[in-house]
């Protein structure tokens, strides 16, 4: 999703970089723009990338940049980011996001009436969308602290999802919901340690994507039937080798399996 303004509030951004040089200053300034177009706001953590992003010319323009992301920049999983700045972008987004639904609703009540089939009273006010259930703890996003990730962030980043704020797709959809951190839970209850239940979700997020470039999962609970599988696996016995051809399923217990780290090629 690509937001097209920046917010900028000066007296917070004078108040943290008075003490910066004119170099740093810039340096900072524009390394938040990079982050602002970067997905998820982030760039990678990549030091000569961001030299040439940042069209670096000079040794004093390096320092400054090392000045800069050693102050206000957080690093993770091969990634750069500043926390202020990511906590308006998340807001931000889910803004525009509301935004664009009220804006498709208006005009779809725009073309209704404009060709007589406009809804009655009682049709629009069962068209009318529920209102949007206040969220609840669980559901905000951690807030960026440089911290280890909690499990909910490991799980999103293996789905290809934003780990802070769960969106994932050119639509914006969001994951880790309270519903999806509950369907999280049941995997834990299958015994299926976190990492191995990453490595699941990366297994069959490749394999989709292998079909469709663009497909992401709609819900956590997309991968449970995979961790029940995996669960069987880890619970079956260590095959010992035989001439009988596999099963399908039998080939799906024994994929999982290696996952589980019960049979080793």
């Amino acid at each position: 999703m690509s937001l097209a303004y920046f917010p900028f509030y000066a007296e917070r951004y004078e108040a943290d970089t008075a003490h910066l040089s004119m170099l740093e200053d810039g340096a900072y300034n524009r390394l938040l723009r990079l982050c602002w177009r970067s997905p998820g706001c982030k760039i990678p953590d990549d030091k000569p990338w961001v030299y040439r992003q940042m069209r670096v010319t000079s040794d004093a323009e390096r320092a400054a940049i090392d000045t800069v992301l050693a102050e206000y920049f957080t690093r993770g999983r091969g990634k750069l980011w500043s926390a202020k700045l990511l906590k308006v972008y998340v807001q931000v987004s889910v803004a525009h996001l509301r935004k664009s639904e009220a804006g498709k609703q208006g005009a779809a009540a725009k073309a209704l009436k404009k060709h007589g089939t406009e809804p009655s009273n009682a049709e629009a006010k069962l068209k009318q969308p529920e209102p949007e259930p206040k969220p609840k703890k669980e559901q905000q996003p951690r807030e960026v602290d440089g911290g280890d990730p909690t499990p909910r962030e490991h799980l999103l980043s293996a789905m290809g999802a934003d780990p802070i704020s769960g969106l994932i797709g050119p639509n914006g959809r969001r994951l880790g919901t309270v519903a999806d951190t509950t369907e999280a839970g049941k995997w834990s209850a299958m015994g299926i340690p976190l990492d191995q239940q990453c490595a699941v979700i990366a297994e069959r997020c490749a394999a989709m994507r292998r079909k469709d470039q663009h497909w992401t999962p709609g819900r956590f609970a997309y991968f449970t039937g995979a961790m029940a599988d995996l669960a069987a696996a880890k619970s079956a016995p260590i095959p010992t080798g035989t001439a009988k051809p596999q099963s399908d399923r039998d080939a799906k217990l024994a994929r999982y399996a290696k996952i589980a780290g019960q049979v080793h090629d």
